[in-house]
Order: structure tokens, then C-alpha cells, then sequence
């Protein structure tokens, strides 16, 4: 959307790798997709208006990592608060925790209201 630049999505990230090690937890990597097939939006990046395999709900991102990490996608839990990540989650096989801020999602998961206890949840249901 063009929403803010990468050195901003940087420090977002920075911030919550801090607060993850204080809780004694290593982040070992963030991953996005930088595509959005929408036009019409404030700031937007022409060049990354595209169709892709990464973004939700495809599964390339999640198919990648499960790839590059040797993950068991069927302990994985994606957490989100939209139909995309939870239909990233089924077509997937993972988990899904649906943070339920502002709106509700029908299907049969755990709901939480607040992201901070999703992650925590999430934490629990994979370790």
C-alpha cells in the first residue's frame, strides 16, 4: 500500500525482536511480502503491484519457510486477524489463532482478543 518504507518495517521489527529477548525469546528472521495486487492507494509502488505466489492467502512465503527452516508446518500456528491468514492457515495444514480486534471470523479456531496473548498462545500450542 505504501503505507510506510522498509527502514520504517526495520524498526518495527527491531522493537519487537528487543521485547521478544526480554522474554528470553530469539527472533531468528522477518518475512513479508512486498506485493499488493490493488492499485489506488496514497504513496503506493507501481513496480510492486503485482500477482504472486507470497502473498496471503497463497502459500509461497510459508512454503519457503517451511523449506529454508525445516519446519513442521503442522505444529506451525499462523496468528492473524483477516479470512486471508486464516485461509493461509488452511491451505497450508498450520494452526490458526485469530486475533479478533475489530471483527469475527467463522470456523472452527481459537479466538483471542488481544495480539499480545495470541503470540503467547500460539507460543504454547507449538512448544
Amino acid at each position: 500500500h505504501g503505507y510506510f518504507a522498509e527502514a520504517a518495517l526495520a524498526s518495527v521489527w527491531q522493537r519487537i525482536a528487543e521485547l521478544l529477548s526480554a522474554e528470553g525469546i530469539a527472533l531468528t528472521g522477518c518475512y513479508y511480502c512486498p506485493h499488493h495486487p490493488e492499485k489506488g492507494f496514497e504513496n503506493e509502488v507501481p513496480e510492486l503491484k503485482i500477482q504472486c505466489l507470497c502473498r496471503k492467502p497463497e502459500t509461497g512465503m510459508v512454503d519457503g519457510l517451511v523449506s529454508w527452516h525445516h519446519l513442521d508446518v503442522r505444529r506451525s500456528v499462523v496468528v492473524g486477524d483477516t479470512w486471508r491468514d486464516c485461509e493461509l492457515a488452511q491451505r497450508s495444514g498450520s494452526g490458526f489463532i485469530h486475533v479478533a480486534r475489530h471483527r469475527t471470523l467463522p470456523g472452527p479456531h481459537e479466538t483471542i482478543n488481544n495480539p499480545a496473548d495470541a503470540i503467547l498462545r500460539a507460543l504454547d500450542i507449538v512448544s
